[in-house]
């Protein structure tokens, strides 16, 4: 009956659904037919020690990361919109007001926004802080603010991400970092009509925990 109403009220708008693997033929049944990118995750500790390791990967000057702060809100609603396609301010502000104190954002030397990322508590038996989001116009800029995400949270916290498995740059950086990511992906994104083009590779890690939604 959910699953009825559901398509009832998408009609004959195109509609979007992240399908966990075993209700892939469920979902492509009630109309989510046409397949898209596949989401992964990774998994595990903070280890500070790593990313000393790795400290290549997060020296460069092309943007500058600072914590987020009020006055930086309607430019980085303006940048999510660039990523989605579509405002999510309803949804995204009171999420970065809670989370205020855990958010970070890039900047060009121009002072345009580049990227921004999140770290929140994640209500899970194993995990505890999820890295949502993580977007950045380049790979450099993505995995500084996985650094800068990282680095706020104490040594062996354990993490979460979400990404397309087009960003193959973000696979390395989490691998770097000591993180796992198993082969198979956590869900794919399915649509009712057509797919809709994302900047992938600008998605480090998406925005929340709901089946990994970018």
């Amino acid at each position: 009956m959910l699953s009825t109403a559901r398509m009832e009220f998408v009609g004959s708008r195109n509609f979007a659904i992240d399908s966990v693997l075993n209700r892939l033929e469920a979902n492509k049944k009630i109309g989510f037919k046409v397949p898209s990118f596949m989401i992964y995750l990774a998994e595990g500790a903070v280890d500070h020690s790593k990313l000393d390791s790795c400290s290549d990967m997060f020296n460069n000057n092309e943007a500058i990361v600072k914590p987020f702060t009020a006055d930086m809100m309607d430019a980085v609603l303006a940048y999510d919109k660039q990523i989605a396609g579509h405002s999510r301010d309803a949804f995204l502000r009171p999420y970065l007001e809670l989370h205020a104190q855990q958010a970070y954002v890039a900047t060009d030397h121009d002072g345009s926004v580049v990227g921004y990322g999140v770290s929140a508590p994640v209500m899970s038996k194993y995990l505890q802080y999820g890295l949502f989001p993580i977007y950045g116009n380049t790979t450099n800029t993505q995995a500084k603010l996985f650094e800068m995400l990282t680095r706020a949270l104490p040594d062996r916290t354990i993490i979460v991400a979400g990404f397309p498995g087009e960003n193959t740059a973000a696979i390395k950086l989490y691998k770097s970092a000591g993180l796992t990511i198993p082969e198979e992906p956590i869900a794919q994104r399915l649509y009712t009509k057509n797919v809709i083009e994302l900047p992938l590779l600008k998605i480090g890690s998406c925005l929340n925990f709901d089946i990994a939604r970018i």
